[in-house]
């Protein structure tokens, strides 16, 4: 579903991307749709950044250490994965204001999930007060039959 919110070549980041299999798996689904994917990673767990870069060696210097509430992006990103469990219940818009704002390249998009239906709503409000912009939501039965959801919306810029 993640690669249905990247449709086209760019860089993604993948917000609390811990071992990177995200960030390797991305980049191999983009290639199999003709699309060119440069994934990077952020990860506040020291520990699970050094895996991430232990694993896959090639993702090692795009894997960066930081919380996502502060950390200052070295460039912007076309996409960028998040989830809302990174900030305080309560402030999901501000996290989505300050991801549109400082590290989405104009016309990029912020993508949360996957998202469970409870949490779909909650996500839903969360970007209708963060940006004025259009949100997609998809979703797809998972392998369980459960449906999952991913939410985005586009730089305004």
């Amino acid at each position: 579903m993640i690669l249905e919110a990247t449709p086209n070549d760019g860089s993604f980041l993948d917000v609390g991307c811990a071992t990177g299999h995200l960030m390797e798996s991305i980049e191999q689904w983009a290639a199999q749709r003709e699309i060119s994917i440069a994934a990077y990673g952020l990860e506040i767990d020291p520990d699970l950044a050094a895996e991430a870069r232990r694993r896959l060696p090639v993702f090692a210097d795009r894997i960066f250490i930081g919380n996502v509430s502060e950390w200052s992006p070295p460039r912007r990103f076309t996409y960028v994965r998040t989830g809302l469990e990174y900030v305080p219940a309560g402030e999901g818009a501000w996290l989505l204001r300050r991801l549109l704002a400082e590290f989405i390249e104009p016309g990029g998009r912020v993508i949360v999930g996957p998202l469970n239906e409870e949490t779909v709503d909650s996500v839903r409000q969360a970007f209708r007060d963060a940006a004025p912009s259009e949100t997609v939501i998809v979703s797809r039965p998972d392998r369980n039959g459960k449906t999952r959801y991913i939410v985005w919306s586009m730089s305004g810029r």
